[in-house]
């Protein structure tokens, strides 16, 4: 009887524990969701990148990709894709680097693809197909667990990942994505977005996220890329 009484007990223990577990993720994701939406309503006032024509999200991807609203002009759509191309790449990166914190941390949650980069011009909501921003968070999760010597297939598998996104856009990547967000020679931490991939481009708001909601969030230390490393912005692909 004293031994079903105590594998109750460990049991009733154990279930509790699961719950504590679940709902402490839960409010994580919930907290996260909350601060994206409240950045968004904070910088409701903030220029909108009138490059993209008051396209953003999902609509802007599609139009992006090759499914424009009818009568768009073909010739000015691909004009925006080379105006794209540098928000894509920030928009991958801070998903990237958002996996490498949440695994600093021991979290895993579900990333949004939905991602406001903000650029000289204004800023503009982006949108990643949802499989596709999942596969590079957890890239980046992925990234924190793995020792500097055995990086290499996280690095491929992130170029593949991106050069279906690029595909889709029909661009080819300058150079592999891996190179700039991943480099052979990187320091500690994942070098930080805004100078690996388009300088024109404001600190990533990951980061300020994560510093200002987490003091246990460990901050990512900027690095110097050569300039050959960023592809001109107005280079025709």
């Amino acid at each position: 009887m004293s031994t079903f009484l105590l594998l109750s007990i460990l049991v009733g223990m154990l279930g509790v524990a699961v719950m504590i577990i679940y709902v402490i993720d839960k409010i994580h994701s919930i907290e996260k969701h909350a601060h994206l939406a409240s950045g968004a309503a904070n910088s409701g006032g903030a220029a909108i990148d009138d490059r993209f024509a008051g396209l953003e999200g999902e609509q802007l991807w599609q139009t992006m990709t090759g499914m424009p609203a009818a009568g768009a002009d073909p010739q000015a759509i691909d004009e925006l894709r080379k105006c794209y191309e540098p928000v894509l790449l920030r928009h991958i990166g801070e998903l990237l680097e958002e996996g490498v914190l949440d695994g600093q941390q021991g979290i895993q949650v579900k990333p949004n693809d939905l991602r406001t980069i903000k650029t000289t011009h204004g800023q503009v909501v982006s949108w990643i197909p949802p499989e596709e921003a999942r596969m590079i968070y957890d890239l980046g999760l992925d990234r924190q667990r793995t020792s500097q010597d055995n990086l290499a297939a996280i690095r491929e598998r992130l170029d593949e990942t991106c050069d279906r996104l690029f595909a889709s856009l029909g661009l080819i990547p300058t150079q592999r994505v891996s190179r700039v967000l991943m480099p052979e020679a990187e320091p500690a931490q994942l070098p930080a977005v805004v100078q690996t991939i388009a300088p024109e481009l404001v600190p990533p708001a990951s980061a300020q996220a994560h510093s200002a909601g987490d003091s246990q969030s460990v901050a990512i230390a900027p690095v110097t890329i050569p300039p050959s490393a960023i592809p001109p912005p107005g280079e025709t692909h």
